[in-house]
């Protein structure tokens, strides 16, 4: 026969039961999220050279966030240096005057922004004139390969002009992890004024030198991004996030105490059901 006093301490110990279960409820991984602007590393430490600190160039600064940057001739046949240039309207380097940004041409200072350099790799692989970034008056094509797919939401380019000038436009082109073109986006004058995929980022509306756009890509499933600059021009930024795959995991215990302290519930009631045995037996 089970007494009354058994069945209030079955109740605690199934109450605490059910709260380590509610403890161990599985929750959906928010995607993390990334804007890689090339004026900090993946630390958080301000970026004041244009290689980083690597003789070879721009590549893999930000491997610690899935990514590696490449670049090549907008051929695909040879590959080029990657640098940062310092685009702040007080210092410019290589006599790229229409890399400059800030309050002359309406925009927001950028900073560091990613070019392809214009005098290439010396025969042991390091960048020529590194203290001295150029853009390639040429253009190129600006790869970003990402260890995981990812979504891509937007990329801000600056000193956009050159529009069929060299037979080519500003062209954005992704493909997935099987090497299978998922999307490609072209932009020639009239694209660029697509008020639902570009926006002109100069308050005075600045065209062609020292212009800014930001381009709404919304690729998904994305491991690889080209970028083709038909002429001179540079990223000022690009921001992703990791495609979600409905993962799951454990919730953290947020009040650890209340459990402790249902636990100890029972045993004290443990302790109180023993005391009335004991008064019962005298």
């Amino acid at each position: 026969m089970i007494s009354n006093t058994s069945i209030g301490l079955f109740a605690l110990v199934g109450a605490a039961s059910t709260v380590m279960t509610t403890v161990m409820t599985a929750l959906p991984v928010q995607a993390a999220s990334y804007y890689l602007d090339f004026d900090t590393d993946p630390l958080s430490n301000p970026i004041t050279s244009s290689t980083v600190g690597d003789p070879y160039g721009i590549s893999d600064q930000w491997s610690d966030w899935g990514v590696t940057l490449g670049a090549t001739n907008k051929a695909g046949s040879r590959a080029e240096p990657l640098l940062l240039f310092n685009s702040n309207p007080d210092s410019y380097t290589g006599g790229d005057r229409d890399l400059r940004s800030g309050d002359p041409w309406g925009t927001a200072v950028q900073n560091n922004v990613l070019i392809i350099q214009e005098d290439g790799f010396r025969r042991n692989g390091t960048v020529k004139n590194a203290h001295d970034p150029d853009d390639e008056a040429n253009g190129g094509i600006i790869s970003f390969d990402f260890q995981a797919p990812v979504t891509l939401g937007s990329i801000q380019l600056l000193d956009v002009d050159d529009f069929g000038a060299r037979g080519q436009y500003v062209t954005f082109t992704a493909w997935d992890a099987d090497g299978n073109q998922v999307a490609t986006t072209q932009f020639d004058h009239v694209a660029l004024t697509a008020p639902d995929r570009v926006t002109n980022l100069s308050s005075q509306g600045i065209t062609g030198d020292n212009s800014l756009y930001d381009f709404a890509l919304g690729y998904s499933g994305v491991a690889r991004l080209e970028v083709l600059y038909p002429g001179s021009g540079a990223i000022a930024g690009l921001q992703w996030s990791d495609d979600s795959d409905d993962s799951t995991e454990p919730t953290s215990v947020p009040e650890p105490r209340n459990t402790v302290s249902l636990l100890g519930l029972v045993a004290l009631g443990a302790v109180e059901v023993t005391r009335r045995r004991s008064s019962r037996e005298e």
